[in-house]
């Protein structure tokens, strides 16, 4: 009898892992309860996939800005991170477990390199490439998505390209829908989502963005989220210091929660993305929304808030992700 307990009681566990894997019990609540500051902070050490002073703030880095961190998302049991190496005129997408970075990606081209905010949804990473703000006369930028299902060796899927995105486009996102479509997202001077033309996003993207009224957004990235009976929401991360260089960044922290309201099916009419609530969070020097902020699903209906720092710690080189876990009552 306690065998079979058991094995019925690991089953109930498993089942409600796969029924939480793409969604969430009650965004709003889980929202206004999660943690304003860390609960836990994952130190990764370095290796291999950087040099000596690649993502640190260093003299030979001009203290940050030939290259840092930009977007961070959870992808299986790890998590992806982005950055930008200004010298190299290259976006890295690094792959992230508990032994450190275990694969790094070169991303985007000699006009579009500066990669922003990321999002994961399952093995699929949504990436924006913005042209170098400075010396580029590139218009546009690029919106991709990126397969990681082997993280050795991650592909683009090229029919799932948008080329005729505003040059300033500091942030990508991407939501599957519960009909298997996924919904893609990128933030410039409004905020815009299209349509995968069906579950299989080799089949592409609808590149006319869904007709939609919102609040102001603003936000260095971003993760679309769905509620389980079919909502959807979109969280925001920034830092109150705004556009201050970015190794001088300490203002507060804050994470937005807006509703993408909906009639019926998406895609089929309009949308309206509302302001609901915003709130503060205390990093204690191991984190910076203005760096990266993201959604964590916590396999059993609730998320938390990740985040980490613009660089590598100085003189040991690891890599902070702390985490905002909820505190539900």
């Amino acid at each position: 009898m306690k065998i079979l307990s058991l094995l019925i009681s690991l089953t109930f566990v498993m089942v409600a892992k796969a029924q939480y894997q793409n969604c969430y019990l009650d965004v709003e609540k889980n929202f206004s309860h999660i943690n304003s500051q860390p609960n836990a902070v994952n130190k990764l050490r370095p290796n291999k996939y950087f040099g000596i002073t690649e993502y640190k703030l260093a003299a030979t880095n001009k203290f940050g800005i030939d290259n840092h961190f930009q977007g961070l998302s959870q992808i299986n049991n790890g998590y992806v991170i982005s950055g930008a190496d200004y010298k190299k005129r290259v976006g890295h997408i690094f792959v992230l477990q508990a032994n450190g970075v275990v694969q790094k990606a070169q991303v985007g081209t000699r006009a579009n390199w500066h990669i922003g905010g990321i999002q994961a949804s399952g093995n699929i990473v949504a990436i924006s490439l913005e042209p170098y703000k400075v010396e580029s006369e590139q218009k546009y930028s690029i919106l991709q998505l990126w397969d990681f299902s082997n993280i050795q060796s991650p592909t683009l899927i090229k029919n799932s390209q948008i080329t005729n995105i505003p040059a300033y486009t500091p942030a990508a996102g991407i939501v599957r829908l519960g009909n298997g479509q996924y919904l893609i997202g990128q933030l410039s001077h409004r905020f815009e989502l299209y349509l995968s033309n069906s579950a299989n996003l080799n089949q592409g993207i609808n590149p006319r963005p869904i007709p939609s009224t919102q609040d102001k957004i603003s936000a260095t990235s971003f993760s679309l989220i769905r509620q389980c009976d079919g909502k959807i929401y979109l969280v925001t991360f920034d830092n109150e210091e705004g556009k201050i260089p970015v190794p001088i960044t300490k203002g507060r922290n804050f994470a937005t929660l807006y509703e993408v309201a909906h009639e019926g099916r998406i895609g089929k009419g309009g949308l309206h993305i509302k302001k609901l609530n915003r709130r503060f969070f205390k990093c204690n020097r191991k984190c910076s929304f203005r760096a990266a902020g993201s959604i964590k699903n916590l396999g059993n209906g609730s998320f938390s808030i990740i985040s980490t720092k613009m660089f590598r710690k100085y003189v040991t080189g690891q890599l902070y992700v702390a985490e905002f876990s909820p505190i539900m009552r």
